[in-house]
């Protein structure tokens, strides 16, 4: 059966609705693609975001390169410290081995000096010994003091009193007096002085910190001079000679001369009366020259 043909009017109404429809949904299409488009751009956007990740990255690697160098920077100045601190050792640090050994013994014979010789000048007899014993206390005084701050500065605590070695010496002389003490002082400075100058002059050498080397050195000299000035009037002293000693010597022998009966030739002599006994058979030699007439026998 055929159909009857639509109107010409019908027609055209279904080919605009037609149209309508192809267009509103190609607009359609078109708004959902921008839309994804636009939506994709902010992807894009965001997919430029791992340059500001990598941005963020570079900042956060040259923060952490940054903070390797400051790390760097800080171990370097914290060797640099530690190595400052390594060599100033050598003039604060404290000593080792034979440098402290030799510095504690120093102390001691140092004080020993000075004890020693307050000692000999209100014992000494010999005038000699007694300017001896105070060279001895100014010189070693000096030297004790310059060794005290040395030893502090090298974190080394020196002893402040005798050891037992030396305050049995000490006791020893206190016990003596007059010429044995004179003859004993000088006879141990002599031996004393002799041990000291052959380990100055070692450690002037061997020391291995520069400061005590350099200290040893410098006391040599005048360790020397003790040690000559110490000879000579220990020889001095051993002939029996110097001012104090002759005077005691001339007083012995006054004293002997007065036991022995003898007269002193500095008094007149008494003629009546040479022996100068005024008891006894004498008494009448000293009241009259002439002897007492004989009575009997007439």
């Amino acid at each position: 059966m055929n159909r009857a043909p639509l109107p010409k009017t019908a027609l055209a109404a279904a080919i605009a609705a037609l149209s309508f429809t192809v267009v509103t949904a190609v607009a359609q299409t078109t708004g959902t693609q921008s839309g994804s488009t636009q939506k994709s751009g902010t992807t894009p956007g965001a997919a430029q975001s791992p340059g500001s990740t990598a941005q963020k990255s570079g900042t956060t690697s040259g923060s952490t390169q940054s903070a390797a160098s400051t790390s760097g920077t800080a171990t370097k100045s914290g060797d640099t410290k530690s190595a400052s601190d390594t060599k100033s050792s050598g003039k604060s640090g404290s000593l080792q081995g034979a440098d402290r050994t030799f510095m504690l013994k120093a102390a001691q014979g140092g004080m020993a000096e000075v004890e020693a010789g307050k000692v000999a000048q209100s014992k000494a007899q010999n005038d000699a010994v007694k300017q001896f014993a105070q060279r001895m206390v100014t010189d070693h005084s000096k030297a004790n003091d310059e060794l005290m701050s040395l030893a502090k500065s090298k974190n080394v605590d020196v002893p402040s009193s005798l050891d037992k070695q030396h305050q049995a010496h000490m006791d020893k002389m206190n016990k003596l007096s007059g010429p044995q003490f004179d003859r004993e002082y000088m006879k141990h400075m002599v031996d004393d002085h002799k041990k000291d100058v052959a380990e100055f002059e070692k450690q002037s050498k061997s020391a291995k910190d520069p400061e005590l080397r350099k200290w040893a050195g410098e006391k040599l000299p005048t360790l020397r001079e003790h040690l000559k000035l110490a000879q000579a009037t220990h020889d001095e002293v051993a002939k029996g000679g110097g001012k104090s000693g002759d005077k005691s010597a001339s007083a012995a022998g006054a004293s002997d001369a007065k036991t022995g009966g003898k007269s002193d030739p500095s008094k007149p002599v008494n003629t009546a009366n040479p022996a100068g006994n005024t008891t006894g058979s004498n008494t009448g030699n000293v009241a009259g020259s002439q002897p007492k007439p004989q009575t009997t026998g007439k």
